[in-house]
């Protein structure tokens, strides 16, 4: 009962934060979306669950975010 609580809860607090995110004008695209909710220490999994988005979007864009910044 407790896990299914908690998988609840986590699910609800992803929807907020997608939410959150998508009606952010500072956050228009996908890869400052992204930027954004890596500062959180997020995995690039949950980083992709929340934007609606693939792990391998995730990865491309953190790595051409490295790139960038050299």
């Amino acid at each position: 009962m407790e896990k299914e609580n908690l998988d609840s809860i986590s699910k609800k607090l992803s929807v907020l934060v997608s939410l959150l995110i998508s009606n952010n004008d500072s956050y228009k695209t996908t890869k400052e979306r992204i930027e954004y909710l890596k500062k959180f220490s997020l995995s690039n999994v949950e980083i992709a669950e929340i934007l609606n988005t693939s792990k391998n979007t995730v990865e491309v864009n953190l790595t051409n975010l490295k790139k960038a910044k050299k």
